[in-house]
């Protein structure tokens, strides 16, 4: 029986010892000299036969902040054994300056070796800078950093960091601005709740691209970027104030605010003199491509032109539109405009195809759009420059084919005494025919009836809409409106609204009540109907 018992012993010993030899486990950190509230890294390797024993993290919850955790396992085979590796990254932030070490971690029957540190009080923990920590009561730690704007001093302090920046602090009736927020953390984003820049009455904040999630390595650590961008843009003249973007969470016990700079936004109005179409914006850039004309031209070649205006800074629903006065001498056909938003830039393509109809030297006309330079503070003009093309005539035009006499010739008569069941079986087609043709004149007689119904209901729209501006006295609506009208009707009132518009944006004028009465009744005298099928733009003089 003893001998029984003893052999028993020491087989299970001898497992055990197997057992645990086969598990190996390792923690290495990224730097021993540590500071209280700044993050370091450490990682805890394990590897033995599958399944792996429980990793116990409760000790190192009482000297540190947890504010990151990752885990890489893989699992493989070695002589019929299935073996895992498990790999976990913690970043940890110390809670306090007294502490030497790291302690072990226990991974079933193992335990990591302890690792000596030094630790160090920062400046930013003493309190004695305005963007240190403040605790606000011993349960609930809370640091704020209203007036810790530096990023680089944020991500020091806390692992993350907010920055924001603005591209102009002026706007003008038409014009954008672009703000871009980016926040970088070392432990993700899943803690916090991030705020965008938030307007007060006078501003409109949009988001214009993101946000955006990427990794880079910053300074050898790795780094979770989040980035978007805002359009900002003016409802109402005067100064504003636009609060910047904020961020808010919790680094273990310790709940954080961070905060950009508030940003003071001033809406100007057009400067004096300034008539017609407003286009205000740091750059406007005009440019044309040129197909078929080189070599010869010839009269019914056709020539293709594109032309493209871009506008940084602005918004595509307020895009002027293209016109061209070309001579009798050519037909032109082109497509309906490409207007493409792409983040603040707005962006018309126009093409045209040209069809000279005679020969000789014909001008094809320039281009010149006149614009506000928002950095210069200056208008200025940007031009295209005209084309002249000799146009040769076609030399097959001329030649007349000569028509041949050809010999009469008889048509064969052929006598039919039974025709059989043609006669029958024309007469059905001929039915069936009539019958289609009927059901289908009903039908559509039907769909034009519905369409003259709906008519009223769907010009009823524009005609309220270009009322309510006018009542609200606001000249971006007031124009986006104008620009639904019948080009007739855009034609015979644009004196009067360029009047109104360089009275409102005049600062001696006034609000142009007296211009904005007399385009009412010019639009009132010749009657307003929407239309559809053309685009919403502001007419261009050519050059």
């Amino acid at each position: 029986m003893r001998k029984n018992l003893s052999l028993l012993l020491t087989s299970w010993c001898l497992a055990f010892s197997v057992w645990a030899s086969d598990l190996s486990v390792e923690a290495s950190v990224s730097t021993t000299a540590l500071e209280v509230g700044k993050p370091f890294t450490l990682t805890v390797k394990a590897e033995g036969e599958s399944p792996l024993p429980h990793m116990e993290l409760t000790p190192l919850m009482v000297d540190f902040y947890l504010i990151g955790d990752s885990n890489m396992e893989r699992a493989f085979n070695i002589n019929g054994k299935r073996t895992t590796r498990v790999i976990r990254t913690l970043q940890l932030m110390p809670k306090s300056p007294q502490l030497t070490e790291i302690p072990p971690i226990t991974i079933g029957p193992e335990q990591t070796q302890p690792i000596p540190v030094t630790v160090n009080a920062t400046a930013n923990n003493s309190g004695a800078n305005g963007g240190a920590a403040r605790n606000q009561s011993a349960g609930d730690q809370s640091a704020t950093s209203k007036d810790l704007m530096d990023p680089d001093a944020q991500m020091e302090r806390f692992g993350i960091s907010i920055a924001g920046e603005i591209s102009t602090t002026e706007l003008y009736p038409g014009s954008t601005a672009t703000y871009k927020m980016r926040v970088e953390s070392l432990h993700g984003f899943g803690n916090f709740e991030i705020y965008r820049p938030q307007n007060q009455s006078g501003l409109y904040v949009e988001l214009a691209d993101g946000p955006n999630e990427s990794i880079e390595m910053v300074d050898g650590q790795q780094r979770r970027i989040l980035e978007a961008e805002f359009t900002i843009s003016m409802d109402e003249f005067g100064d504003h104030l636009l609060e910047g973007a904020s961020l808010y969470g919790r680094i273990g016990g310790e709940r954080i605010e961070l905060t950009t700079d508030d940003i003071n936004i001033t809406a100007l109005r057009a400067p004096k003199g300034h008539t017609g179409p407003w286009i205000a914006t740091p750059r406007l850039t005009l440019s044309q491509t040129w197909t078929g004309t080189d070599g010869d031209i010839v009269v019914g070649e056709p020539i293709t032109r594109v032309i493209t205006l871009k506008i940084d800074d602005y918004r595509s629903s307020l895009m002027p539109e293209i016109k061209l006065a070309y001579p009798d001498s050519v037909s032109v056909h082109e497509d309906n405009p490409q207007i493409v938003q792409q983040f603040d830039d707005a962006t018309l393509t126009l093409r045209q195809v040209i069809i000279p109809r005679e020969a000789g030297s014909i001008t094809l006309p320039g281009l010149a759009v006149s614009w506000y330079n928002t950095y210069s503070k200056t208008t200025e003009t940007t031009q295209l420059e005209s084309l002249v093309v000799n146009v040769k005539a076609d030399p097959n035009a001329s030649t007349v084919p000569v028509a041949v006499a050809q010999p009469r010739v008889e048509p064969e008569v052929i006598e039919v005494s039974d025709p059989g069941f043609w006669p029958w079986l024309t007469a059905i087609v001929t039915v069936l025919w009539l019958a289609t043709t009927g059901y289908f004149v009903s039908a559509l007689r039907r769909q034009r009836q519905a369409q003259q119904a709906a008519q009223p209901a769907a010009t009823k729209a524009p005609q309220t809409s270009l009322s309510q501006a006018l009542a609200g006295n606001n000249p971006v609506e007031i124009q986006k409106a104008w620009n639904r009208l019948d080009p007739e009707v855009r034609d015979a009132t644009k004196n009067e609204l360029n009047a109104y518009l360089a009275a409102f944006y005049s600062p001696e004028t006034g609000d142009g009540a007296k211009e904005k009465e007399a385009l009412q009744a010019a639009i009132a005298a010749i009657g307003t109907r929407d239309n559809h099928d053309k685009s919403h733009l502001a007419p261009i003089v050519p050059n």
